[in-house]
């Protein structure tokens, strides 16, 4: 809802909402799933620059995981062949322009930015 009311205030086409909302719930998942444990709630946050909207998903407390580094499906293997995972950050690396990753060990923190263009 929040993608949907920033859009609205800043007057951008409610279609861009369906990648956004896409790659969060994705990410956000992930995040959930895969850390041992999350104490810190994610933050994330919204902003618009130039023409494109940038979205980033930070978290404390969670081990190194880079989204960028989860090779694609095998489309091509046999479907018995196929092995779980990676789906949903292949459907965000389609649906969004950039993103970005960045881990800090010190406070066990990480960053993920994703960049969506607008039409001009």
């Amino acid at each position: 809802m929040f993608i949907k009311d920033f859009l609205i205030a800043h007057r951008i086409d409610l279609s861009v909402g369906t990648s956004l909302e896409l790659a969060v719930d994705e990410l956000f998942t992930n995040i959930i799933r895969h850390q041992p444990i999350v104490k810190d709630p994610v933050v994330i946050s919204l902003k618009k620059e130039d023409n494109q909207i940038v979205l980033c998903l930070k978290t404390s407390g969670v081990d190194d995981f880079d989204p960028r580094q989860v090779p694609e499906p095998d489309f091509n293997s046999p479907l018995r062949e196929l092995k779980p995972g990676g789906l949903g950050v292949y459907l965000v690396r389609r649906v969004i322009d950039d993103l970005q990753y960045e881990y800090c060990p010190e406070k066990r923190e990480s960053i993920i930015t994703l960049v969506k263009k607008l039409e001009t």
